[in-house]
């Protein structure tokens, strides 16, 4: 599986709301498509790389919209906790990341803007942020806002924004107009009280979308246009379940569903006010988009790997090599992507 290609089950099968069909035509941050990739994409033919530590799972993968990467993840070996990191040249070769001295960490959200990655997570019962900067390949800690358990998503694309938990359960927006050296005052998101948060994407300081998965397993997707100190629910299907990926430049937006029946790539020029949402062929974690109008899917085929070109008629599978489990995350940048499986490295390369 990981070294063949396969047929998916079908074409991409479009799903529509709202009164028109809604085209996506840009995305900020060197995400943007239009239409995605064109149907007679070839099927490329992908190397995987191990990671220099398989005692510690990457989870996340981000990258900067001038085409370098950074792929970390946390653990424990034995009693000792540590983590892991490197980062992908924009030439297309992977390196190894010194992180911060740290114990007892979680990482679980990462976001890119041009030259730079924040990188968000718990320690020791509070909010951890790190920065990596692409000038000097170097990942250190900065300023996190105080009285939170962890933060659940990340956002740079536009503006620089966080979700965060505190300890009885209120979840806050953050934002930053400095790329994460400060932070403006936390607002409470009083309608995800108590939910999962899943995705966040700012494009600007007033303008975010959230979706999180409630006690009832459904998606909740609403968005502010001030800053967070008002909502506006989005109608979703009561079948998704959790929106992950979520991208937006202006109003426009990509962003894969957990379904119950699967997983569906989405696009919106609108913020959600009207949407597309194409039924994917196989389980996805992630999606990513170039500048390029190029998008990557990622998941599982079974119990191996699964990437493939999204194409306005389908997807077309990569030929996988030394890929040994599923895919669970990747990023774009302006043209070269990166991709992870829990000890594997994939780099995606133009040529």
């Amino acid at each position: 599986m990981s070294g063949e290609p396969f047929s998916h089950r079908g074409p991409l099968r479009p799903r529509r709301r709202g009164a028109r069909h809604a085209l996506l035509v840009a995305a900020a941050g060197g995400l943007a498509l239009a239409g995605c990739a064109n149907p007679t994409t070839v099927a490329p033919a992908l190397r995987g790389v191990p990671a220099p530590s398989i005692a510690v799972a990457l989870t996340n993968v981000g990258c900067t919209t001038s085409n370098v990467c950074v792929a970390l993840g946390a653990g424990a070996t034995g009693v000792t906790p540590t983590s892991e990191g490197e980062y992908l040249t924009a030439r297309g070769a992977w390196r190894p990341l010194v992180l911060p001295p740290s114990a007892a960490i979680t990482l679980s959200a990462i976001g890119c803007s041009a030259r730079s990655c924040l990188i968000g997570g718990a320690q020791s019962g509070r909010d951890l942020l790190w920065k990596f900067n692409e000038v000097s390949d170097t990942v250190t800690p900065t300023a996190a806002p105080s009285g939170a358990t962890g933060v659940s998503a990340l956002s740079c694309a536009g503006t620089c924004a966080l979700l965060d938990t505190t300890a009885s359960g209120d979840v806050r927006l953050s934002v930053s107009n400095d790329g994460g050296a400060s932070w403006a005052v936390p607002t409470t998101v009083p309608w995800a009280r108590g939910d999962a948060v899943t995705a966040l994407a700012c494009s600007s300081q007033l303008v975010c979308v959230v979706g999180a998965t409630t006690v009832k397993h459904q998606l909740a997707l609403e968005v502010t246009f001030d800053g967070g100190q008002s909502w506006r629910a989005r109608a979703v299907p009561s079948s998704w379940s959790a929106l992950h990926s979520l991208t937006c430049g202006a109003q426009h937006c990509v962003a894969v569903a957990t379904t119950v029946d699967g997983s569906m790539f989405v696009r919106t020029n609108s913020l959600f006010r009207v949407y597309d949402a194409s039924v994917l062929s196989e389980p996805t974690t992630a999606v990513a988009c170039t500048a390029a109008q190029r998008c990557l899917a990622v998941g599982a085929h079974g119990s191996g790997p699964w990437l493939a070109t999204i194409t306005g008629g389908g997807s077309v599978a990569a030929r996988l090599r030394y890929v040994p489990s599923p895919l669970v995350d990747v990023a774009c940048g302006a043209s070269q992507c990166a991709a992870i499986a829990v000890t594997t490295l994939l780099a995606d390369t133009p040529t």
